[in-house]
């Protein structure tokens, strides 16, 4: 099995890097968090409202991540399948943190970020590889309407300095130039999936 996740800010492309790699690799199975669950409706339920608190959204995705693992990933893992999973615990470390910090509930997002990684560590399924698109807050806020909770230009240049952070200290995360064109990025990664030939 192989265990592949794709992260990055709002606007980044990792939706559409995973609609083209379903396109590259038929036999590869592409999920995403929040999933399509009870679980990740309820996180599309909080998150729609600004005035949802932090601490009970870091729950909720800890909730469907959970099920994430147990429902797909490790079946996939038994039967020697591989998985792309469009967000996955990065996603967590990145925006819960700066969100925790934002409202109160730790000091900094990096106290939030280890208080996260206490969490999650003893059940995580940790990925094979972290596919990074860094892209500039500024590509971001163009590609996107700004409605939703996370997308503001505070919060998301937070948000990527947590990334950026969690990239440099990772030996799985690979930092892809995502201010690319689609199909040259949607290459790039594909090469790394399918290993030397």
């Amino acid at each position: 099995m192989a265990f592949y996740t794709i992260e990055g800010i709002d606007g980044s492309g990792k939706s559409t890097l995973a609609d083209a790699l379903t396109s590259q690799h038929k036999s590869v199975i592409i999920t995403q968090e929040p999933t399509h669950s009870v679980y990740g409706q309820r996180i599309r339920d909080s998150i729609a409202r600004d005035t949802s608190d932090a601490m009970t959204n870091l729950f909720l995705f800890m909730s469907d991540r959970i099920y994430h693992i147990n429902d797909t990933i490790r079946p996939i893992d038994t039967r020697g399948g591989t998985v792309i999973s469009d967000r996955y615990t990065d996603s967590s470390r990145a925006y819960q943190s700066v969100e925790l910090a934002n409202s109160m509930h730790f000091d900094s997002p990096d106290e939030a970020r280890a208080f996260i990684d206490n969490m999650v560590s003893p059940w995580e399924y940790v990925p094979d590889t972290t596919f990074y698109l860094d892209i500039s807050v500024d590509t971001a806020m163009s590609r996107i309407d700004g409605n939703e909770k996370y997308e503001h230009r505070t919060f998301l240049t937070a948000v990527k300095q947590q990334y950026d952070i969690i990239a440099e200290s990772s030996n799985h995360v690979i930092t892809i130039d995502a201010e690319r064109p689609p199909d040259a990025i949607a290459r790039e990664v594909g090469e790394y999936i399918d290993g030397p030939r």
